[in-house]
């Protein structure tokens, strides 16, 4: 059972850290103010630091994380960035943030690298938010106010039913949303946090691999039997993964991979690195119906496994 976490309302305390790459500090301070015409917002002075491709050293990434969870005030946590370091965040000090999280439940808000954080909540269950990020919300490009708006519904447990685009193996299905960024799932495989998506509803997204990479991430999932009794995957963007000199395509091989686990498989949904991004509750029962709608499902409307199929 996973559980979810005491309603974030208008008006609570949201800390914002930065478990893994740096960001411009404008861009977090201008995304941390959109925020904050919602909540109030705390922007942990660790949030700001740079180290190489990660913002600060691992003891002060962790640091800021678990201060937040064991902050009673404060009811969720908004990461400023992904690129790379949560799993070094996961391998030093995972079991004292799991040990956090389960003393005061709290969301986590973010995607892309903010996987390897997704899973350990749901490792530890409780349910976690897969969203944009602080630095994304105040960049210069800016999301729009209804991408914001999409992640303010999540947090407070109102996560909008979405729409994607076709299925490649026609079916609907039921289970509890898991995933996120492959590249990120690949990279857990083997190790104490990895991730397990039996009957889950997986999401899976990426951003600048070349086929034959994502390919090779499938297989290890899969050859680490991590993907066995999905009960079906939601693909959002793949962006910027053009083919090679071959020609072969992303989708070709995601069709391939994802076929030989034989669970339905939905593509184009609004999420990702893209422009769309929607936000949803990771961790929550969730149908995906024939027409490719997602609706995300409260625990009275759910099936009592939440992962039955339905019927086409």
């Amino acid at each position: 059972m996973v559980s979810r976490p005491a309603s974030v309302s208008p008006g609570d305390l949201i800390a914002v850290v930065s478990p893994s790459g740096p960001s411009p500090e404008e861009h977090i301070r201008v995304g941390a103010a959109r925020i904050a015409t919602r909540y109030r917002v705390r922007l942990d002075e660790r949030a700001t630091q740079r180290r190489g491709f990660l913002a600060g050293a691992d003891a002060d990434r962790a640091g800021s994380l678990i201060d937040a969870l064991r902050d009673p005030e404060v009811r969720a946590v908004w990461c400023a960035r992904g690129g790379y370091g949560a799993t070094r965040v996961l391998e030093q000090y995972g079991p004292v943030i799991e040990e956090a999280l389960r003393a005061d439940p709290k969301p986590i808000i973010g995607f892309s690298d903010v996987t390897a954080l997704h899973v350990l909540w749901d490792n530890a269950g409780v349910r976690s938010i897969h969203g944009p990020m602080v630095a994304r919300i105040g960049a210069p490009e800016a999301i729009h106010d209804a991408v914001l708006a999409s992640a303010f519904d999540a947090i407070e447990g109102r996560t909008r039913s979405m729409r994607a685009d076709r299925f490649w193996v026609r079916s609907g299905f039921e289970g509890r949303a898991a995933g996120g960024n492959l590249a990120v799932l690949a990279a857990l495989a083997g190790t104490s946090h990895a991730p397990q998506f039996k009957d889950r509803v997986v999401f899976l997204e990426d951003v600048g691999e070349r086929p034959y990479r994502v390919d090779r991430m499938l297989t290890q999932l899969r050859a680490a039997n991590h993907l066995a009794g999905a009960a079906g995957f939601v693909l959002g963007d793949f962006l910027d993964c053009a083919p090679g000199p071959d020609q072969t395509t992303v989708e070709e091989v995601l069709l391939e991979g994802l076929r030989a686990i034989g669970a339905p498989v939905l593509v184009g949904a609004p999420f990702g690195h893209g422009e769309r991004c929607a936000s949803f509750e990771l961790g929550a029962p969730v149908r995906v119906h024939d027409d490719g709608s997602i609706e995300w499902l409260s625990e009275a409307t759910a099936t009592p496994d939440a992962n039955r199929r339905e019927r086409t």
